[in-house]
């Protein structure tokens, strides 16, 4: 059973079996600060969540009501309660390093930032174990930067000795460059941070057809037969998808190029279960990078493409749930 949360129809959503609906940030309470950050930022409810939706902190109390678990999750407190303690907790901290930080309730009222001067703004990155590397050892065997690592060479993997090296890639297809010929890069989006707001007014218009731009050298396109705009086909023995021509100089001839993070939208009557929309997870394999090592694959990926001669299907990774009515 997959249980999803979430306050957007994503396609982890999609193919859940159960959604539970959730407060999305201005809906709820909260503050924002990471721990390499020198800001406090206030994040006061604008609104109620729509319909049903709950944060997700009293959905996981509720659980734990019926559950019967006592208090083993929320150890007596409400979410308001959390904030408090956890908000407390810094400033008691904050106040023993001399910085003055108001109280809950105040910052909560207010609509200004809390900064927080960088104690050690001119920190060098291993500065005592430059200053004493006998005394302040690193925790590499050795106690020293390694750039051979002998403990990795006695593992004797064929793939990953004790040193960098570079090896060929690993096509899709164990090399089989004749009937996949494109080599296929996947980088990370101008229109959207990964996948979030790929349903945004700005991804939506920069796609082709509602299909992703996948970047295609005018050589590569001509002996194709495709013209830019052209909804294609990218393939390979792993998967395909559907994605919008841009014929463009910016890429080099022999390689395409497909963003990250359009929404998976498999068409599951096709034989293939083809991507509508343009996901390149479809195309890349899921093999360790090597015997020691489970990294990303994503740039060693070969494809072909072909201008569709049917009908494009609609996309529908954006499109809601019919929901009932209860």
């Amino acid at each position: 059973t997959i249980i999803v949360n979430d306050f957007n129809w994503t396609a982890t959503a999609r193919h859940a079996d159960i959604v539970l609906p959730v407060a999305a940030p201005p809906e709820r309470r909260d503050f924002s600060v990471g721990n390499q950050d020198n800001a406090l930022i206030p994040m006061p409810k604008l609104v109620d969540p729509p319909g049903e939706a709950k944060c997700e902190f009293d959905i996981y109390c509720e659980l734990e009501r019926r559950l019967d678990l006592v208090h083993s999750f929320s150890e007596g407190r409400s979410a308001e309660e959390w904030l408090t303690k956890l908000w407390n907790d810094m400033r008691e901290e904050l106040a023993a390093l001399g910085h003055a930080v108001p109280t809950w309730g105040d910052f909560m009222d207010g609509d200004e930032l809390v900064t927080v001067a960088d104690p050690s703004p001119d920190a060098v990155f291993l500065a005592s174990f430059r200053e004493d590397p006998a005394k302040h050892p690193l925790t590499t065997p050795s106690g020293k930067i390694e750039l051979y690592s002998e403990h990795i060479a006695s593992l004797q993997y064929a793939d990953c000795p004790g040193h960098p090296t570079w090896f060929p890639a690993r096509a899709v297809t164990s090399g089989d460059t004749d009937a996949f010929p494109l080599a296929l890069l996947s980088g990370q989006p101008g229109t959207r941070l990964h996948s979030q707001y790929d349903n945004g007014a700005f991804s939506l218009e920069k796609k082709i057809n509602g299909h992703e731009a996948i970047l295609i050298h005018p050589a590569d396109a001509q002996a194709r037969g495709i013209a830019d705009q052209d909804v294609v086909e990218v393939f390979n023995a792993r998967g395909c998808c559907l994605a919008g021509a841009r014929v463009t100089e910016d890429i080099h001839q022999g390689v395409v190029f497909l963003w990250t993070g359009a929404w998976y939208d498999p068409d599951f009557t096709h034989p293939e279960h083809r991507d509508r929309h343009g996901n390149p997870n479809v195309l890349t394999h899921d093999l360790r990078t090597s015997s020691l090592a489970q990294g990303p694959a994503a740039h060693s990926t070969y494809v072909q493409l072909r201008k569709l001669d049917e009908v494009p299907p609609q996309v529908k990774a954006h499109v809601p749930p019919d929901l009932e009515q209860g």
